[in-house]
Parts: C-alpha cells; structure tokens; sequence
C-alpha cells in the first residue's frame, strides 16, 4: 500500500483463462447435433460419478470427511481456471448436476421430498397431514443444516493447517 505494508489478497485464479495460441479449429458439418450428444453423454458420466459417491457415502465405503462444502468449491474453481477454460466449465457443470441431484434427495424441505409426498398422496388416494408435513420438513430441514455444518467443518479442517501457518508469520 502507500505506507509500503504488504498484505495477502485472496484472488480468484483466472490467469489461464484465455489460451496462448488460437485452437486448430476441426472442421465439423454437425456442429450443433455434435455438441447436442457430447453434452449429453458428459452429463451422464457425471451424474454416474456423483451418483456412486452418494451411494458410497451411504453404504459407509466413503467417509463423512470427504464431504466437502463452499470453500472447496472455490479452491477447485480456482484450480479449474488456472487449467484453462474447459477445465473450468466442467468443473462448474459437476458442480451444478451435483446440487441438481442433491436437491432430487427424498428430504421433504427439497423438490425431491415434494415428489416423495406427491407419490404418497398418489398411491394413498389423499393428502398427509400437515402436522406430519411440518415435523419431516423440520427433520429434512436439521438434516440438511448437519450436512452443511459437516461440509464447512471439513473445508476448515482440510485448510487449518495452512491456516495456522499464515498465523504463524504474521503474530511474532
């Protein structure tokens, strides 16, 4: 600054975001057909790559640690850009199918608990009863509130000891 005092600022990562060199183009006479079934086909093996970890999270064959929150999601958007443009938009693409199928999740404060109710209400011929309504909305809404603590305690914990050592050279 003015007074020649250095700080630390925190950046978003962004310096390889255009290439060195223009691309080769290759010529392509289904552009949009081409793309149309490359995303499609992308999307499926990411939706195949999150639903196994769910699965695995569940059956007890991943730990609860590797749930990661918002901190992480920045350090990897951060680590996808420096790589380049594709890098980043697949990164941003697992991240958004990721909340896509956490939100299809049977938690009733989710859209997925709603179709879980609609299909209730569907085979029971009537509706269920709002008090039974608010306490598995309540129950859905701690669960997802324990899930968050557990994502950010683990972002905190993956990053404490880097914490610690930036503490150390600032504090005598």
């Amino acid at each position: 600054d003015e007074l020649g005092q250095q700080f630390d600022r925190f950046v978003f990562r962004t310096e390889a975001w255009c290439p060195p060199a223009p691309a080769r183009l290759v010529p392509n006479e289904h552009l949009y057909t081409n793309a149309i079934k490359h995303g499609y086909e992308e999307t499926t093996r990411v939706i195949q790559f999150v639903s196994v970890g769910v699965v695995r999270l569940l059956q007890g064959r991943l730990s609860w640690r590797d749930v990661s929150g918002p901190i992480t999601i920045y350090d990897i958007a951060g680590q996808a850009a420096a790589k380049g443009t594709s890098y980043f938009v697949w990164a941003m693409a697992l991240v958004s199918i990721n909340l896509g199928l956490i939100n299809l999740l049977p938690v009733p404060v989710l859209d997925g608990g709603h179709l879980l109710f609609f299909a209730i209400e569907g085979i029971r011929r009537k509706p269920v009863s709002a008090r039974t309504r608010e306490i598995l909305s309540l129950l859905g809404l701690v669960f997802l509130l324990g899930l968050m603590a557990i994502a950010f305690k683990n972002d905190v914990e993956k990053r404490w000891s880097a914490i610690k050592d930036d503490l150390k050279s600032v504090l005598p």
